[in-house]
């Protein structure tokens, strides 16, 4: 998947979250706070590639991205449930309601990019270190230039939906 693919994933995925089950106290109240949510969204949404130096993340952070690429490859530990775990329990450490709204926002992001990899041939570690390949059966669109702009479009229209549903 290519980033922009992920970023609105990531942003669909916070509109559902925020339809389902409300948003955060903090960024119905604050719209810093809303901002700093969309932000963790995307950010979310980008994070599990930090293990491949090649990704929109990877160019941004090289020294760090090689690294994670050299120690556990590229869809593994960033790309599974343990990997998730450690980002909840890392960013629950930040203080206050702007981090109970980053830890929401970047945590969903993160779900939000390794259910998109699941459509992939490839698929991911989801329960690494087990190193077993999980993805969906009809994941062979991305691929294609016309499948991933099917997924893209699909996801940008979840998404404007959401939001007309929060603000409507």
């Amino acid at each position: 998947m290519k980033a922009a693919t992920h970023t609105v994933g990531a942003l669909a995925a916070g509109s559902a979250a925020i339809y389902f089950n409300g948003a955060p106290q903090a960024v119905e109240q604050d719209i810093v706070q809303a901002a700093v949510f969309i932000g963790s969204l995307m950010l979310g949404g980008l994070l599990p590639d930090i293990c491949q130096p090649n990704s929109w993340m990877g160019r941004r952070l090289r020294a760090t991205s090689y690294l994670v690429f050299k120690l556990v490859g590229h869809r593994t530990l960033t790309h599974s449930l343990v990997g998730t775990a450690i980002v909840f329990i890392l960013t629950g450490l930040i203080p206050g309601l702007t981090g109970t709204v980053i830890q929401a926002g970047i945590t969903a992001g993160v779900i939000s990019h390794i259910f998109l990899d699941m459509l992939t041939p490839k698929g991911v570690h989801l329960f690494f270190p087990v190193r077993y390949n999980v993805r969906f059966p009809f994941g062979k669109l991305t691929g294609s230039k016309p499948g991933e702009f099917l997924i893209f479009m699909l996801l940008s229209f979840f998404f404007i939906n959401g939001v007309w549903q929060v603000i409507g």
